[in-house]
C-alpha cells in the first residue's frame, strides 16, 4: 500500500481547513503563452499565524506536459504528468494525471485548470489520490491583481457603528484573494466634524449612489447597521445578491435579552449629542467578548471610532422599514451569531421570519429567496475574530450561487 507523504498529508489538512491562493508572475510582452505560476498555501489565521504558509511550489505549464513541485515545512514532493490543452473563447484549459517524479508508481492524482487569454488570470483544482485518503484540494484562484477590472465582479462591503471600513480588512483580503474587485466605502462624514449630519435615510442613499455607479449590479454584504442597510438597498431592487451579517433589526424586530443592555449606553446617549463615542468596557461586552483581554483592547484601538447619534434615535428609527413582501428583490442570506449580544441570535431569527411569513403566501417559484444561517460561539465581532474565514467562504459561496443568473436578468449600464 502506498504511504501517504508528508505533503499529501499537508494537502489533506488543507482541504479540510482552508483554501490555498495561486499568485501569477506579472504578465510581460516577452512572457510565453504557457508558464510557471506560484503557488502559497496557509491554514486559516485561528490555526496559523495569518501569513504562516503551509507550504509554497509552483506549477509549470509547458507544451503537453505540467510539473508541480511543492515545498513545505512538511517535506518536499514533485509530480510530474502529461496536459491536454484545449482554447475556447480567450481561455485555454489544461486537463491531465500525476505521478511522483521519483517514483515508478501509478498516477497519484489529477491537474485541472485554466489561463485566461494575455496570462490575465490562472485558476487550477488538484486532485491526488493517495493510500490513506482522497484528497480534492483547490491549489489555486484567480489572482485578483493580474485580472483586468472590466471581467471582474464586484462586492460592495457596508461596514457599521462604531467602526470603519477597516473593520473589513480580513474579509476584504481574502475575497479580492477569490478574483473579486472589492469596495468597502465608509459611511458619509465619517471621522468629520459632520458625522453627525448623516441618518439612516442619507448613509443609504451614500451607499444608493455608489451601487447605481457601477457597470453591473454587486454582491453586498453588510455587518451590523452595515446588513441592515443592504436591506434597504436589496428592497430597492439594487444588488445581485445580499449578506446582512449580524444585521441591525428593521421595523418590526425589536431588541431581546443582552442586546437591550448591549444597546442602551447608546440609546440613552442619542437625544443629547450629534457623535457618539463607544467606551472600551461597552466594546468589550457588545462587540468582542470572545477575544482575550488583549485582543480586545487592540482591536478596539484600532477599529473603533465615533459614529453618528441619528442612527439610534427611535425617530429615524421607526422610519428604517423593508417591504418584506417585496417580491421584486434579490437573494438575501442571513447570518447570526450564536454568543452575539449587541444583535442576538434570537434577533436575527425574527428578522428572518418576518421574510419567510410575508411570503408564505406565494408559490415557491415567485418567493425571492432568502435563508439563515447561524454560527455558534460567535460573537458581534463575527467577521473579524478567530473563524471569521468561515464566515466570508459561506456569504461568498451563497452569493455565488446567485450572481449569474441575476446579471443575466440586469440590464447593462
Amino acid at each position: 500500500m502506498k504511504r501517504l507523504t508528508p505533503v499529501y498529508a499537508a494537502l489533506i489538512l488543507l482541504a479540510c481547513a482552508g483554501l490555498a491562493y495561486a499568485q501569477p508572475d506579472p504578465p510581460s510582452a516577452s512572457a510565453p503563452e504557457l508558464s510557471r505560476w506560484p503557488i502559497r498555501a496557509r491554514l486559516p489565521a485561528r490555526e496559523t499565524p495569518p501569513d504562516a504558509d503551509l507550504f509554497r511550489g509552483e506549477v509549470s505549464l509547458g507544451e503537453g506536459r505540467a510539473r508541480l513541485s511543492l515545498r513545505g515545512v512538511a517535506g518536499s514532493e514533485t509530480l510530474v504528468g502529461r496536459v491536454r490543452r484545449r482554447a475556447a473563447a480567450g481561455v485555454t484549459h489544461y486537463s491531465g494525471r500525476l505521478y511522483p517524479l521519483a517514483e515508478s508508481a501509478g498516477a497519484v492524482g489529477r491537474l485541472a485548470g485554466e489561463t485566461r487569454a494575455a496570462e490575465a488570470g490562472v485558476a487550477f483544482e488538484l486532485h491526488l489520490d493517495s493510500s490513506r485518503a482522497r484528497v480534492h484540494g483547490r491549489i489555486g484562484l484567480r489572482a485578483f491583481e493580474s485580472l483586468p477590472a472590466a471581467t471582474q465582479r464586484t462586492i460592495v462591503l457596508v461596514h457599521g457603528a462604531w467602526v470603519d471600513a477597516r473593520s473589513w480588512e480580513p474579509f476584504k483580503r481574502r475575497l479580492e484573494l477569490a478574483g473579486y474587485r472589492v469596495l468597502a466605502p465608509e459611511w458619509p462624514g465619517l471621522g468629520t466634524s459632520r458625522a453627525g449630519d448623516h441618518g439612516p435615510r442619507e448613509i443609504v442613499a451614500h451607499y444608493e449612489r455608489i451601487v447605481r455607479a457601477l457597470p453591473e449590479p454587486p454582491l453586498l454584504i453588510g455587518h451590523s447597521f452595515g446588513g441592515l442597510w443592504v436591506q434597504m438597498l436589496l428592497d430597492r431592487g439594487l444588488g445581485a445578491a445580499g449578506v446582512a451579517i449580524d444585521s441591525a433589526p428593521p421595523q418590526g424586530v425589536l431588541l431581546r435579552g443582552k442586546a437591550i443592555l448591549a444597546n442602551l449606553p447608546a440609546l440613552r446617549a442619542a437625544p443629547f449629542a450629534d457623535v457618539l463615542t463607544m467606551s472600551l468596557d461597552d466594546f468589550r461586552y457588545g462587540f468582542v467578548n470572545r477575544l482575550e483581554p488583549a485582543a480586545q483592547v487592540a482591536a478596539y484601538e484600532r477599529y473603533v471610532v465615533p459614529t453618528t447619534a441619528r442612527v439610534f434615535r427611535l425617530g429615524a428609527r421607526l422610519k428604517v422599514k423593508v417591504d418584506y413582501a417585496n417580491t421584486a428583490r434579490a437573494p438575501l442570506l442571513l447570518i447570526g451569531g450564536g454568543d452575539d449580544r449587541t444583535v442576538t441570535k434570537e434577533m436575527v431569527r425574527a428578522n428572518f421570519a418576518k421574510y419567510r411569513d410575508a411570503l408564505a403566501d406565494l408559490p415557491p417559484a415567485e418567493r425571492p429567496p432568502v435563508a439563515l444561517r447561524e454560527f455558534r460561539g460567535r460573537s458581534h465581532w463575527i467577521i473579524a475574530e478567530p473563524g471569521w474565514e468561515e464566515v466570508a467562504d459561506t456569504a461568498l459561496r451563497w452569493c455565488e450561487g446567485w450572481l449569474e443568473p441575476a446579471l443575466a436578468r440586469a440590464p447593462r449600464r
